[in-house]
């Protein structure tokens, strides 16, 4: 299930989930941050609340992230304001230079 951007906002800012934010931090700063969030079985009655969707319809959701960017700064917090989903997949790279393997990346979706 994809949600919307405004969905995304109203989840991130309603629940607070402790994304994992990547980033070059330096004390005192303000700069770029983004971050991801893994959803579980235990967010998606949470997620219903905040979207009034049913839980039903939001189970594809378990395994796919939440990803956000926006500016961090020390004194203020966080001002996400660019949202969309992922998910993991395995790739299987073919034998070339050296011997054939699987990597994982994220796929937008």
């Amino acid at each position: 299930m994809k949600l919307t951007q405004t969905q995304l906002k109203k989840i991130v800012d309603e629940l607070d989930f402790d994304f994992e934010v990547e980033t070059e931090h330096r004390k005192g700063s303000t700069f770029y941050a983004s971050g991801s969030y893994e959803i579980t079985q235990e967010d998606i009655k949470d997620i219903a609340e905040a979207t009034n969707i049913d839980a039903n319809e939001l189970q594809s959701l378990i395994g796919t992230y939440i990803d956000t960017s926006g500016v961090w700064d020390d004194d203020n917090g966080c001002d996400w304001y660019e949202y969309s989903q992922s998910r993991k997949v395995i790739v299987t790279i073919p034998e070339q230079i050296i011997p054939e393997h699987t990597v994982v990346q994220m796929q937008s979706f």
